[in-house]
This record gives structure tokens, C-alpha cells and sequence, in this order.
């Protein structure tokens, strides 16, 4: 029960900052969005790295985030002179790792080589392992003009408390021109993708010779651990074929051949055991995984999406100017289904299924704690937070009526224009515009009892709060 009124009490004064003067909620900013459940209370964003975030990945329970950004080493006081200059400013790429728990960044990989960039970047699904590609992109010709000295790729292994990356498989010196992290949507299951190409002679219509590349893929199978196993080549399935899953998380390899009739293609898909990695022709066409969208925005906990759209907002120049908007939206209508997550983000996504929601805006990366309150709860909460404005706005205008009357011979207003008549003091139209005075007015002196004489009250959730000659406010309950 202790326990239960604490977090009440360490969340109320949260929710007394989204709410107004006049005791309501603000639908416009307001922090909260109520489902069927419970209310969630997205709080004070929490700055994870800046400047220039490019993108970012999530793990599948939120706990960790990685970022790619770039770094430029160009200040306010260089800007002129680097822009004039004809030779390249100096950049570095950087992969940061995000403890959602610890709430730290730290820098696991970096780069200041103009001819490397980041490929790929993705976390195992149900796994705590997160793997990134880099590519040196500055591939020379082999020994055979036909075939090329591929870029040298790089494949790093993070987990969620990495104090930085480990590299796990590299094609240094070969013929790999690509290589791809392939995960399943539903298991901690992957593999790792080598595209090789090799001399291949073969036969023209006219019976001679010419020679020509084939594309030769290996693979590598990436268990739960995150680290890739020996390289293989899967035998009974034509090079042509790439690797899919299917809707319950089985690799499927789909392959292009020509149809029997001699017209067109047809799909040909064949099934791959992970454990000993032996291949099976289908006789049927399977339901292959559908992927709705590369960031998490649907949380079926919560039962709530990430929505962003483009708006327009007016400028001074009377132009329309586009900006990105991120909301949070119940996915059922309640009494307040919808919330402002931000009015500049590019990007969105959940952190897990109760760690927050993680957005790009203001060329950084944010990490926005959200308080799951059950939906009982958070209605005592939100009328104690309303009857505490009430109090507060009833005193503010008895203090206001005070002062009028201190100003005016001791004697307080009549009744009518009241309004008009203690905005210099108040100087708040929503406090006023809330606040009914029933003392009608007279003399301080003729006041025999103020801690018991009413000057008026302001309605609040069950009761209002009630303000005395003395200047004290006081609940009371209908």
C-alpha cells in the first residue's frame, strides 16, 4: 500500500506540469494518451547523442540503440574558411551504443577513412546481439581484369553492455563484392550473406567460347550468440537463389527458373534446416514474412502506434513551411487517444515493450521515458492534480481581490465587472475565467471572521476550492 501511494506521489507532480490554469487538461501538449488499460505518461525527453544522427537500430527488448552518425571537424570559427576550400573537410563516422538501463552512450567504432561507410546495421531478433557492416568501397582490379578485388567488408558484433565492437568476419583480399546481415523476424536465427564472383567460361549460340563472372554465394549461419560460424556453401540450390523467411521464421530460398513452356520464370522455393543446414525443394508456394515497417512503431502491449506526418505551419514571410510530426495513438478510442510525441522528428520508434520511445529531432537522438500508470490510478491522480490547481488558482485570486482592496480604502470590489477589475493583479484570463467571487464587496473592517468569511471558489473534479478574506484556500467536497 506504502509502495502503491509512493509512486502516486513521485508521479503527481508530473502531471500537475500538463495541466492548466483553468484545472484541464492542455489537448494540444499534453504528455498522455489513455487506452482501455492504463494511461501512459510520456516523460522529459532524455538526450542520447547529437549532432548529426543518420540513423539508428533498436534491439527487440529496447535495451540497447545503435547509432550511426557522422562528425565533421568544423566549428563556428572555421565555417567561413571551409567553406571557401576546395579540399575535403575531415569527417568521421561513428557507430554509439545506447544503454537504455544505465542511460549511456558510448562510442564502440569509428572511422575517419573518406572510402568507408556503414552497409547495415541490425539487432538479432529475441537476441542481445547487434551487428553492423562497413565497406571500404576502395576496390582495385585483380589478376584478371574480369573480375575485381572486391571492397573489404567488415561485420562488428555488439551486445547491449558492450564497451565496444568486436570484429567477427572480414573479406580482406578477396573476391567478395557484398555482404549482408540476413536475421530472422522471429527467432534468434541469421546468416550472413558472402557474394563471390568467379571466372566462368561458357558457350555462345554460334558455338564459341566467352568468358564471364558467376555469381558464387557462401554463407555463414549467426546463432543466438551474435557470432558468425564457419563459412559454407549450400549445395542443391541455384546461385541464383536469394535467402527469405518464411511467415513462421523458416529460411526459405527463392530461386528464378525458366518455365517449362519456355515462356518467362517461375518461383521455385527451397526449404533450409538450420540445424545441419540441409536443403529440401517445396511442392507448395509458402507464406513468406511480410515486413510492415524497418522500426517498431505498433506496440501490442500498450496497444498503441507511432504515427509521424508532414505539416504545414505559416511563416512570417506568409509561407507555408513542412515540418515533421511525431504522435503517439491509441489504437481505441478513449478519452484522450492521441498525444504529441514531437513536432520535429524524422524517425520514430519503441523501445522494447516498456522502456520508452526513441526519436530522431534536432539532428540528435532522444530517448523519451514512458510511466505505464493503471488507468484507475491515473484518474486519481489526475483529479488530484486538478483539485491542486483549483486551490492554487482560488488563492492566486484571493490574493488578487487582497491586494485590490488594499489599493481601494480596505474595501473589496463589487461583483460586477470583476474581471476587469483585479486583472492587474491576477493578470491571468484563465485563473479569472475560472473563478466565481460571491463576496458582492464592503469593508475589510466589517469582516468580524475572515479565516471563515468566503470571498468566492473555483469547480473541481467532486467539490470546489474555496478561498477566505484571510487569504487561505480550502477544499471541500460536494
Amino acid at each position: 500500500m506504502n509502495k502503491h501511494i509512493s509512486r502516486l506521489t513521485l508521479l503527481l507532480p508530473i502531471l500537475l506540469t500538463l495541466t492548466s490554469a483553468s484545472g484541464q487538461s492542455r489537448e494540444a501538449t499534453s504528455r498522455v494518451v489513455v487506452t482501455s488499460k492504463q494511461a501512459l505518461l510520456m516523460l522529459e525527453p532524455l538526450l542520447i547523442c547529437q549532432p548529426n544522427v543518420i540513423r539508428f537500430a533498436v534491439s527487440s527488448d529496447g535495451e540497447g540503440v545503435l547509432i550511426e552518425r557522422q562528425i565533421m571537424d568544423i566549428n563556428p570559427l572555421t565555417l567561413a574558411t571551409a567553406m571557401k576550400s576546395k579540399t575535403p573537410q575531415k569527417m568521421e563516422r561513428q557507430i554509439v551504443l545506447y544503454n537504455a538501463t544505465s542511460r549511456e552512450s558510448k562510442i564502440v567504432w569509428r572511422s575517419q577513412s573518406p572510402s568507408v561507410y556503414i552497409q547495415q546495421m541490425e539487432w538479432m531478433k529475441n537476441g542481445d546481439s547487434g551487428l553492423f557492416v562497413t565497406v571500404d568501397n576502395a576496390a582495385v582490379p585483380g589478376p584478371d581484369p574480369l573480375v575485381l578485388n572486391g571492397p573489404r567488408h567488415e561485420v562488428y558484433r555488439v551486445t547491449s553492455i558492450s564497451q565496444r565492437a568486436l570484429k567477427v568476419f572480414e573479406t580482406t583480399g578477396s573476391n567478395a563484392i557484398s555482404v549482408n546481415i540476413n536475421f530472422s523476424p522471429v527467432e534468434p536465427l541469421g546468416f550472413l550473406t558472402v557474394d563471390r564472383y568467379e571466372k566462368q567460361s561458357y558457350k555462345l549460340k554460334d558455338g564459341t567460347t566467352k568468358d564471364g563472372v558467376v555469381r558464387i554465394p557462401f554463407y555463414q549461419v549467426i546463432r543466438q550468440d551474435g557470432k558468425p560460424g564457419m563459412v559454407i556453401q549450400i549445395e542443391g540450390v541455384p546461385d541464383n537463389s536469394y535467402l527469405g523467411w518464411d511467415s513462421v521464421g523458416n529460411p526459405i530460398f527463392i530461386s528464378s527458373v525458366p518455365s517449362p513452356n519456355g515462356k518467362g520464370f517461375k518461383a521455385k522455393y527451397y526449404l533450409l534446416n538450420p540445424g545441419n543446414l540441409a536443403v529440401k525443394e517445396m511442392t507448395t508456394t509458402p507464406t513468406m514474412y511480410v515486413y510492415k515497417s524497418v522500426t517498431p512503431v505498433y506496440n501490442a502491449k500498450w496497444n498503441v502506434s507511432l504515427l509521424s506526418s508532414v505539416q504545414r505551419i505559416n511563416s512570417p514571410e506568409a509561407k507555408q513551411i513542412p515540418i515533421d510530426v511525431t504522435w503517439l495513438m491509441a489504437k481505441e478510442a478513449t478519452e484522450k487517444p492521441v498525444a504529441l510525441v514531437s513536432s520535429d522528428s524524422t524517425n520514430a520508434a519503441f523501445m522494447g515493450t516498456n522502456r520508452g520511445i526513441v526519436f530522431q529531432s534536432l539532428s540528435g537522438l532522444w530517448h523519451m521515458p514512458v510511466a505505464e500508470i493503471p488507468l484507475e490510478d491515473f484518474k486519481q491522480m489526475k483529479s488530484a492534480a486538478e483539485r491542486t490547481v483549483a486551490l492554487s488558482n482560488a488563492k492566486q485570486a484571493g490574493l488578487a481581490l487582497i491586494m485590490y482592496a488594499q489599493d481601494y480604502d480596505e474595501v473589496f470590489p463589487t461583483g460586477d465587472d470583476i474581471n476587469n477589475k483585479i486583472m492587474p493583479y491576477i493578470k491571468n484570463q484563465d485563473i479569472l475565467n475560472s473563478f466565481a467571487y460571491t463576496y458582492g464587496g464592503g469593508a475589510i473592517s466589517a469582516i468580524t471572521s475572515p479565516a471563515e468569511t468566503e470571498l468566492g471558489y473555483v469547480n473541481g473534479p467532486g467539490g470546489k476550492a474555496i478561498v477566505y478574506a484571510d487569504g487561505h484556500a480550502k477544499w471541500k467536497s460536494n
